[in-house]
């Protein structure tokens, strides 16, 4: 490493020349050792301090104007705001702070660094006056510390402006590097700059260097005290050299200005009393990281049994090892922790958690882990012992710095399959790397019905083996397989420590996490299976690089206390690309354009997505990234992930026409060949559109409805420019979204997200999804019943309910996936959910690795299916490859095992060999079997969703035949599953309890003389009336004026989790002028969504004929079934009277489920109760035609887990005729006496009851 040069002007040279000449030779040698140790700068030499400026105002305001330096210049901007439009308000240009806040805000804070002299003064001049607002001497300035800040009046609006020394800056380092990572016995060397508090001009003080080892490791290296005088400036200059060490790892350089040693500290340095020049008068500590290239870390495998224990074992408890430290930590005090007291025995051979009560809230259980090695690869394995649909979430937690539990590892809940319930299936792991020697194993019942059930705990460590193919051999497939992290918080979601900040209760980040996220994100990636990382690198305006566009200290929080610009931050993106390059793995960078920027916000441009400042703003972004990244081989491609309101696309509601969709298409052109350009190859641009999916505006036109589609989505989705850019781009490829959330987890708020994600997917152009496809999933939160009181014992700074982000995902959702990818020749999947959280699954890491060793190129339109009956499941082909070879490709798309005879012809005696993704450099020519000129039939035992490869030495091999033996377990488990569909009862009505007080009949005590009924809100022209009723006592009285309408509205409830609400209601009218009328209103308080309805006065009137109160009161319903889904929020009703007129409302029927509604008010259901036969008939059909894989997609589909979840089973005594399927196999039912119910006779329990 080269240091910076230290120079001094050639009089000063020149003048201490003669002094040294005509000097004694006693001064000489004092001269001689200070020349030696530092550079004393001359006075009127400009120098380098960094401050903090803080502009407070008593009010908002939007700051206009700059802050500048008279003869000198800024240098080194760095907001501290976390809100993006905050931070890029504030730009550096031509050596001046410009502000250009679009927003009004009381403060706004920033680092700074000044380059000048002690004559120049800062100078803070708004746009709003024309005069300079404040000047501040540079000599005043460099005086001002945390503790005696200097502040400045603006005008007399009370406004000021604040500015403070940091203490970091006291030490500065000179050092020419983008990033301190270092190879191993690479040399050091940086000069410094020393500007000690309380010292004059001339004073001498002792300058040491040390090198230690982590955060609080041994020391490796010290200098040699150095005697070091303050100069002219008030500033010492000294040199830092050393060889690094060979260990790699992060280390931690100190840097201490401390008094010089006198008589007392040499001779008496143990007395407290005579020695006080130990104190330092300044230090500083940095870090930097050695990295070694060369080394090749072992990948998590070859698994070991550390620990395990069987909580069903009576005293196993007592059987723990006395290493642990678990008995003195607090939530361990009386023995294992649970939510519940006494349910420590087990229960039909299992250890059982209740069910969960609905409101977001778990039971738990909690159970200490034993580590001998802090820091290593673990894996957690829990025998579980549930019944198909069945969950249990596991975590594991470990106080993080401020002393809080956290998890180390991703939270999985892990969901008994459905199907291929007599399948043999190997345990799943949780890989984990943690901090402590005893982390805290969680488990956890998400399920609001069942309980959850398991057994014996193994906790299991890597002995690590040697790592996968190089990225060489896997790039020349052509397909990359990425795990997908969709938040840029990566230290947090892989578990690294942190250390607690000094300003607060909060923890920050700093090289050794970095270290940590890299490592253990290169270790999921690996133990996964896959090949390549998609790594988010910016969010919210904040970056994991040192960044431009991206300014906010989100993911450096360091900065508010340390606040340093001397030496490289932000090093996590280069040390992920470093970590997985060196383990043959690739990086697929991931931006977002999810907020503003301060190089659109200095030009005061236009956000518009197709205009010339955000193509600008879009090619520096990669251009940063890829500058970062360095080593252009590790970078498998770009991505961008598109979010609601983001720069990226068009704004849908903004954009009434197709103008302006064609340079969008251009631009994304132009982007994604200059990424091409930038590292020498063709690099695919990835849009990864599944975020979009998030807004309510958007998941409201791609939600279809039972019977219907959403027409509205295909329209909304083409003004944003998304389909133009998937059809029209011919370098950027829009990847395919996918869900993965478990059917048994909808029921905790996901309910819509693989059906929205559907909808977006239909909604783009055919060809989406050849190339690239997205598999996303999403967590959802779980509050740890009691946890505040018997898991937060240990000083936690944060009080509340333990939250976990726990996620759920479909057995069968990745390997269908992965499945269809490799039959289509996609290239490009990048999957979300298990695998990136650590769920380790050996039948899902061999699919993943087989999809990377397979080339990309789809299968032969003419697949073969010799049997069509049996073989519709399994899909066999050949085609010949670029290296005059052949390859032929058996994959089993059905969620069960299959037996399967392929025929192969091959034209000549050849060599093959069944592909092994672990030896993919296995020649043939060595390990190959021959085959004779002619037919071969390759027996298969397929497990669910497998594909086997073959490789051949020559060309022309082709696929002939396949024959597959029917699974009678599968269609057992499938008429079961048909029978259960349509065993349900569609005409059962449900309550919804959330609505308080339906009936008005309770009151609110203590608060306006108990008028106030429970759960509504009486607005003017309201009250409780006691005179009439529809239900009970009381009703409520509306009164309203062509002046002053009457309100009433409810307080606010939750969401109904079906997506539906019928609002059914009786309306006494007692005097109605015309125009009066009725409104019903539906909102959600936080949240887009509005609906309402109109009844006017002509359908209000009362009934003629009778007089009898009873009959004056009419029915009105009102349906919804467009209300949010899998989003949180509250949802209001309220009821407005308008114009002239005076009714009474009572007997509020609000229902969850509007299909039972039908013929009722006015309401059809034809469309529903229609596409609720198609989906029984397809199944049927499917079933009967032994389609197993196309079966089971339409009884996991949305709808048809909607039914089993919402309506009951059809009771005994039913007039509906019950359409049970047969629980044996098709092929094998005998006839019953009682006659299978016909066709017309199950449409019947569907129709209408008009048209029955």
């Amino acid at each position: 490493m080269r240091s910076a040069p230290r120079t001094d002007s050639n009089a000063a040279s020149r003048k201490r020349r003669r002094q040294r000449r005509h000097a004694p030779w006693g001064v000489r040698g004092v001269a001689v050792c200070l020349l030696l140790a530092c550079s004393i700068a001359s006075a009127g030499e400009p120098f380098v301090a960094r401050f903090r400026v803080e502009i407070d105002s008593p009010k908002p305001v939007a700051w206009r104007g700059e802050l500048s330096v008279t003869g000198g210049s800024l240098e080194q901007l760095q907001p501290l705001s976390l809100d993006p439009t905050a931070a890029a308000g504030s730009s550096l240009d031509k050596g001046r702070v410009r502000l250009h806040h679009r927003s009004a805000m009381a403060r706004d804070v920033f680092d700074v660094t000044v380059r000048a002299t002690d004559e120049d003064a800062l100078q803070l001049k708004l746009a709003d006056s024309d005069s300079v607002a404040a000047t501040i001497p540079l000599t005043q300035a460099r005086i001002a510390t945390p503790a005696t800040r200097l502040t400045v009046p603006l005008g007399e609006s009370g406004a000021s402006v604040t500015l403070s020394r940091l203490p970091a800056d006291r030490i500065r380092l000179e050092a020419p590097r983008e990033s301190f990572v270092f190879q191993p016995s690479e040399r050091f060397a940086c000069d410094v700059s020393l500007e000690p508090e309380g010292l004059q001009p001339g004073d001498e003080f002792e300058f040491v260097a040390a090198l230690s080892r982590g955060r609080s490791g041994a020391e490796v290296w010290r200098s040699e005290p150095s005697r070091v005088a303050v100069g002219p400036t008030g500033v010492a200059k000294s040199l830092v050299e050393l060889t690094l060490p060979t260990t790699e790892g992060v280390y931690r350089l100190t840097l201490t200005a401390k008094k010089p040693a006198g008589f007392r500290t040499k001779f008496l340095p143990t007395s407290p009393l005579l020695n006080n020049s130990d104190s330092p008068l300044a230090q500083r500590t940095v870090q930097l990281a050695v990295f070694d290239p060369q080394r090749r870390p072992l990948r998590p495998g070859d698994w070991l049994e550390a620990y395990a224990f069987d909580p069903r074992s009576v005293g196993w408890a007592d059987r723990l090892p006395e290493r642990m430290r678990w008995r003195r930590l607090p939530w361990f005090a009386a023995g294992p922790r649970s939510s519940e007291e006494g349910v420590d025995a087990p229960r039909d051979g299992a250890i059982e958690i209740a069910p969960s009560p609905g409101d977001g809230r778990v039971h738990w259980r909690a159970y200490p882990l034993s580590v001998d090695q802090p820091g290593g690869t673990y894996a957690v394995e829990v025998e579980t012992l549930g019944a198909p649909g069945d969950m249990l979430t596991i975590a594991v937690l470990e106080p993080d710095a401020l002393g809080d539990l956290r998890p180390v590892s991703g939270v999985v809940t892990h969901v008994t399959p459905r199907w291929n319930r007599d399948g043999d299936s190997s345990p799943a792991k949780l890989l984990i790397r943690p901090r402590t020697n005893s982390p805290l194993l969680v488990l956890s019942n998400p399920s609001e019905e069942t309980v959850a059930r398991f057994g014996r705990v193994r906790l299991l460590k890597s002995r690590g083996i040697e790592s996968p193919t190089p990225a060489t051999e896997r790039l020349a497939t052509g397909r990359i397989i990425a795990l997908d992290w969709p938040e840029a918080n990566l230290s947090h979601a892989l578990g690294a420590s942190h250390v607690r900040s000094e300003l607060g209760a909060f923890e920050q980040p700093d090289l050794v996490t970095y270290w940590e996220t890299a490592t253990a994100l290169a270790d999921r990636v690996q133990a996964a299976g896959a090949s390549a990382a998609a790594v988010p690198v910016n969010q919210s305006g904040g970056a994991l690089y040192p960044s431009r566009l991206w300014t906010t200290p989100r993911y450096d929080l360091g900065v508010w206390s340390d606040g340093s610009a001397d030496t490289p931050r932000r090093e996590l993106l280069h040390l992920i690309a470093l970590e997985l390059d060196r383990r043959g793995l690739q990086l697929l960078p991931v931006l977002r354009f999810d907020a503003p920027t301060p190089i659109i916000e200095h030009r005061n441009g236009s956000y518009d997505a197709a205009g010339s400042d955000a193509a600008v703003a879009r090619r520096l972004a990669v251009e940063e990234v890829l500058d970062t990244v360095g080593k252009r081989d590790v970078i498998a491609g770009v991505a961008i992930r598109l979010t609601p309101g983001s720069w990226a696309l068009r704004h849908p509601s903004a954009a009434d026409s197709v103008e302006g969709i064609d340079p969008l298409v251009a631009a994304y052109d132009e982007l994604a060949r200059a990424a091409s350009d930038m590292v020498g190859r063709p690099l695919p641009l990835v849009i990864l559109s599944s975020e979009l999916t998030t807004a309510p505006e958007v998941s409201r036109h791609l939600l279809p409805k039972l019977g219907a589609s959403a027409d509205g989505a295909s329209a909304y989705i083409a003004k944003s420019g998304l389909t133009s850019v998937a059809s029209d781009s011919t370098a950027t490829i829009v990847s395919a979204p996918f869900g993965a959330v478990a059917p048994e987890a909808r029921q905790r708020g996901d309910l819509a997200t693989d059906i929205v994600l559907t909808g977006l997917r239909r909604s783009l152009p055919a060809e989406v999804g050849r190339v690239a496809r997205s598999l996303r999933t999403s967590n959802f939160p779980l509050r740890l019943i009691e946890s505040e009181k018997r898991l937060r014992g240990a000083g936690g700074s944060t009080l509340g309910e333990i939250l976990l982000p726990a996620i759920a995902v479909a057995p069968t959702a990745e390997p269908a996936l992965l499945a269809s990818a490799i039959d289509d020749g996609v290239r490009i999947v990048t999957l979300d959910g298990e695998a990136s959280a650590g769920w380790l699954d050996n039948a899902a890491i061999e699919r993943r690795q087989l999809y990377a060793s397979i080339p990309a190129l789809p299968a032969p339109e003419s697949q073969i299916a010799a049997d069509l009956a049996t073989s519709r499941d399994i899909n066999a082909y050949a085609y010949d490859i670029r290296d005059s070879g052949s390859l032929a490709i058996v994959t089993n798309q059905s969620a069960w095992s299959r037996r399967a005879q392929v025929t192969i012809q091959t034209p000549q005696r050849l060599r093959g060999l069944a592909v092994n993704p672990t030896s993919l450099a296995t020649p043939l020519a060595v390990a190959g079997q021959w085959f004779d000129a002619g037919e071969h039939v390759l027996d298969l035992e397929l497990a669910p969703y497998q594909s086997a490869a073959w490789r051949f030495a020559a060309s022309g091999v082709r696929v002939t035949g396949v024959r597959v033996d029917p699974e009678p377990a599968a269609l057992r488990e499938l008429a079961e599953g048909l029978a259960d569909l349509q065993s349900r009862d569609t005409t059962k009505r449900r309550p919804f309890a959330r609505v308080l007080n339906p009936s008005f009949e309770e009151r609110q005590t203590g608060v306006d003389d108990g008028s106030q009924p429970v759960g509504w809100r009486l607005g003017e022209g309201a009250s409780v009336d006691s005179t009439v009723a529809a239900d009970g006592a009381t009703s409520v009285r509306m009164q309203a004026t062509a002046n002053q309408p009457a309100t009433l509205s409810s307080e606010t409830f939750a969401a109904p989790s079906t997506g539906q609400l019928a609002l059914g209601l009786r309306v006494l009218p007692h005097e109605l002028q015309p125009g009066c009328e009725l409104r019903i209103e539906l909102e959600q308080v936080d949240g887009p969504y509005r609906n309402h309805a109109r009844a006017a006065s002509d359908r209000l009137s009362p009934p003629t004929g009778d007089a009898s109160t009873s009959a004056k009161w009419l029915p009105i319903v009102f349906p919804m079934d467009d209300l949010p889904l899998g989003t949180p929020g509250e949802m209001r009703l309220r009821f407005t009277l308008v114009g002239d007129g005076e009714l009474s409302i009572d007997d509020l029927r609000p229902e969850d489920l509007v299909l039972p509604l039908d013929g009722q008010g006015g309401i059809d259901m034809r469309a529903e109760r229609f596409a609720i036969v198609r989906l029984l008939q397809t199944s049927q059909t499917l079933l009967d035609e032994g389609r197993l894989e196309a079966c089971r997609t339409q009884l996991d589909s949305y709808w048809a887990r909607f039914l089993i979840e919402n309506y009951p089973r059809r009771e005994a005594s039913s007039t509906v005729v019950n359409e049970s399927a047969p629980t044996k196999p098709p092929q094998d039912a005998t006839p019953e006496e009682e006659a299978t119910p016909t066709l017309s006779e199950r449409l019947r329990g569907y129709m209408p009851r008009w048209w029955r």
